[in-house]
């Protein structure tokens, strides 16, 4: 659930950010008929960096303090506490470009993308656009209104309903964490984009 750092580590083009969105609503087997290549390609790129993701020691160190019953949930969570830190720190990981410019991009990207996408998706992509969820997610309050779409998106979430607490309490254990991973997760972006590309040139060979 963390769309801003998918949209920032997707490269600089319309079918990437729409594709890497996506990756959180397609399911099924890659490459068929649903999307266009490159479409497909963002949805790979994110695929990969979530598993890649899911593995990293410091993202897992950050999942860990999350105890008690919401812990089978922990990961969404600290996705979307990634995002506040991506915000907060966005200067030092997007010097050429400042985050209302980006968003701004990427709002026109998504828009013109909305035609491509599963309804499921291109509604969520709306409310994203008309509610500013991206530029949100730099404060509690946006943090804490991130966290209740997911709790009022299905029964079994409800327990990730009032989670921002915990990311007031450790705040600064959770930036450290982010802080020395995201380095790594934008070098690893840009080596999954080339793999991905690489595979698909001798796949068509």
């Amino acid at each position: 659930m963390n769309f801003l750092a998918h949209l920032h580590l997707a490269d600089a083009t319309a079918d990437s950010r729409v594709g890497n969105l996506l990756g959180d609503f397609v399911t099924g087997l890659p490459w068929d008929d649903r999307f266009s290549e490159a479409l497909w390609c963002g949805i790979m790129e994110h695929r990969h960096l979530d598993a890649w993701n899911d593995g990293h020691p410091l993202w897992q160190r950050s999942r860990d303090r999350l105890q008690g019953a919401a812990r089978r949930y922990a990961g969404i969570v600290i996705d979307i506490f990634y995002d506040y830190f991506l915000v907060r720190h966005w200067d030092r990981f997007s010097p050429d470009q400042g985050l209302e410019s980006f968003v701004s991009d990427v709002h026109a990207d998504l828009e013109a993308g909305l035609s491509a996408m599963p309804e499921s998706a291109a509604e969520a992509v709306r409310r994203l656009l008309d509610e500013g969820w991206l530029l949100s997610y730099g404060e509690i309050d946006g943090i804490r209104a991130a966290i209740d779409r997911v709790a009022y998106s299905h029964p079994r979430l409800a327990q990730v309903r009032g989670l921002e607490a915990e990311l007031v309490a450790y705040e600064s254990e959770f930036e450290a964490d982010f802080l020395a991973f995201y380095p790594e997760a934008i070098a690893r972006a840009v080596e999954i984009r080339r793999e991905i590309v690489e595979k698909r040139k001798s796949s068509s060979l």
